[in-house]
């Protein structure tokens, strides 16, 4: 399973000023969470885990050992979190079936966020994430990627487009 995040910045004339395609790492806790998904059978601390219906953008610059991401439970330094407007879960996950299934052809998942030009302003973004709740509460780590530097202010727009092939 691989899972891959698109990042646009747009100006305030809807212009793409910066483009970038990261890998992201997903989480123990995120794999977890896939495991009770498709098992349902998950029990103790398996069981409801919650499903990522939220993002979080974050000034956080740091990028560990695979290991050390893996283990990763919290956003490094989110600023700004909102509620996907597709919520992940497997009432609402939708997955592109491409011609010739089951002839190896991989399936997707795509989830697509903009964060507007209103929000998170006077912030470096550098890092993303998906998560079960708002960053300001209780939640778990999903998924964590870092892209280059965006000078997120009223003039831009960043758009998030995950794609999750399995």
């Amino acid at each position: 399973m691989k899972f891959n995040v698109h990042i646009e910045a747009f100006n305030e004339k809807g212009e793409c000023i910066q483009t970038e395609d990261v890998h992201n790492t997903v989480t123990t806790v995120g794999k977890r969470m896939i495991a009770e998904t498709i098992g349902r059978g998950a029990v103790g601390a398996d069981a409801n885990l919650g499903r990522p219906g939220w993002i979080s953008v974050g000034i956080g610059q740091t990028t560990d050992s695979l290991e050390v991401d893996k283990a990763r439970t919290a956003m490094v330094s989110p600023v700004f979190s909102d509620r996907l407007s597709q919520n992940i879960s497997p009432v609402n996950l939708t997955f592109v079936m491409p011609s010739g299934t089951g002839t190896g052809i991989p399936a997707q998942a795509i989830v697509t966020y903009t964060l507007p030009l209103g929000n998170a302003n006077n912030n470096n973004i550098y890092e993303v994430g998906l998560l079960t709740a708002a960053h300001s509460g209780t939640y778990s780590l999903f998924a964590r990627a870092t892209h280059s530097l965006i000078v997120k202010n009223a003039t831009v727009e960043i758009k998030y487009t995950w794609t999750f092939t399995f």
